[in-house]
């Protein structure tokens, strides 16, 4: 995260799109491949304090860099990695299930995965199992200007 960046706030009841424009505006630039990994891996887009039962992280990205320095990238994949409750230690060794997984997308995101799997981990600092969800979506910045989100994939 940038030094002068507040910490993210978490998701009161935002949808996807403005979520996920939050956290892309904010990640660093595709220049620095490992310190953007590491921000995609700490924060997710409910925010880092929020109390859901999942976390939903940006897996997969795809970047394309236009000519004038615009930027489109597509998310591909998320990982939806199970939100460790404070009075159980032992969350750790929870194995999410894909019907957990998908009820959360649509009750959270209204999105739907093309795709979740169970991945055995590690995940982030953790030796948690997480799910991997196939959904989309769009930021495309204008290049030194300006920015924008595209709607896809439901």
């Amino acid at each position: 995260m940038r030094p002068a960046d507040p910490p993210l706030e978490p998701n009161s009841g935002q949808s996807f799109e403005d979520a996920f424009q939050r956290l892309m505006s904010r990640a660093p630039g595709p220049v620095f491949p490992r310190a953007r990994r590491l921000y995609f891996d700490k924060y997710p887009l409910e925010g880092p304090e929020t109390v859901t039962p999942f976390h939903t992280h940006l897996l997969e990205e795809s970047i394309q860099e236009g000519a004038d320095g615009a930027l489109s990238i597509a998310a591909t994949a998320f990982a939806l990695v199970p939100r460790q409750p404070t009075d159980q230690p032992t969350a750790d060794t929870m194995e999410p299930t894909p019907e957990a997984g998908a009820r959360y997308l649509q009750e959270q995101w209204q999105r739907q995965a093309t795709e979740l799997v169970v991945v055995a981990g590690p995940w982030f600092r953790t030796e948690s199992a997480y799910l991997r969800a196939a959904f989309t979506g769009n930021y495309n910045t204008g290049g030194a200007t300006s920015t924008s989100f595209s709607r896809a994939g439901q």
